[in-house]
């Protein structure tokens, strides 16, 4: 579960409220917190930027990267500063800055607005104090309710929004069909490590699809879980709307499903071997049912 940190930086509103439409392409974006959260704070370079914001139309062509910019944080406030002036954006005291340490973000396309959080990419890595993720080759994309018949109010409705659907994948570019990851976290005194491709991961209303290949995990360095594919599914409450892990898990764990896989377990310290052929585990009621295929 802890897999649903990937939707960590929608996890708050990121705009203050209005309405913004922004589309664009970004060749890097490097971000890492002053000491204090205040001050110079990385780079951005990009091809270009069409943004809308309450009326007001601005695109922009990077041309010899004219507007490149430095990068400048403060708690309610994004800015940049190119050789042609400054500009920024205000944030809510609450954003997606608040609790990350570092970001970097190559070679990716932003479409931004009241419909759609539609983000892909090269390579997405992030950094907060208890945990890191890494993308390669990815595309995350989120809907907003309006697309339902729903009225939303603004970009911020947005980020609420995608706990209710949002898809992660790997079609960042033809013949790609997963995304590359890497999650590292501390929970405590917990530490866990995931590796895997992302083939789909998928956030609805009431429901969480995961499928993965190429599993490989590791728990406090002493146990390593290895699959060469894991699908499985389970319940999420329809009023969650931001980023509440013990939430997520106690709802996922009430209903929950996994489908045939083969599944490696190494005990690092008794330097044992487990390997296990499941058919299906089912949680229902409270209720765990585990059936496991017959060797032969």
């Amino acid at each position: 579960m802890r897999l649903l940190i990937f939707l960590l930086f929608l996890s708050f509103n990121s705009f203050a409220d209005s309405k913004i439409t922004v589309d664009v392409a970004i060749d890097k974006f490097n971000f890492v917190k002053p000491p204090r959260g205040v001050g110079k704070a990385g780079d951005l370079v990009f091809k270009y930027a069409n943004i809308v914001n309450q009326g007001i139309i601005l695109n922009v062509n990077n041309t010899n990267n004219y507007f490149d910019s430095q990068i400048f944080i403060r708690p309610t406030f994004l800015g940049f500063t190119t050789q042609f002036g400054n500009y920024g954006f205000s944030l809510d005291e609450k954003n997606i800055f608040s609790d990350l340490s570092k970001t970097q973000l190559s070679n990716a396309k932003l479409i931004l607005d009241d419909f759609q959080l539609n983000l892909a990419g090269e390579s997405f890595d992030f950094l907060l104090s208890d945990m890191s993720v890494k993308l390669k080759k990815f595309r995350l994309y989120c809907q907003g309710e309006n697309l339902t018949g729903e009225e939303v109010d603004s970009s911020n409705e947005l980020m609420k929004n995608c706990f209710n659907f949002l898809t992660l994948n790997g079609s960042f570019s033809q013949n790609n069909d997963a995304a590359s990851m890497e999650f590292e976290g501390i929970n405590g005194t917990d530490k866990t490590f995931v590796q895997a491709k992302v083939r789909s991961f998928d956030l609805r209303k009431k429901e969480i699809n995961l499928n993965l290949s190429n599993v490989n995990t590791a728990s406090n360095d002493q146990y390593f879980i290895s699959a060469s594919e894991i699908n499985m599914n389970c319940a999420k409450s329809e009023d969650v709307k931001e980023l509440d892990i013990p939430r997520l898990k106690h709802d996922c764990l009430n209903r929950f499903k996994l489908n045939p896989a083969k599944v490696t377990l190494n005990d690092k310290t008794q330097k044992t071997q487990f390997g296990l052929d499941i058919k299906d585990i089912t949680i229902k009621d409270k209720l765990l049912y585990f059936t496991a295929n017959q060797a032969t």
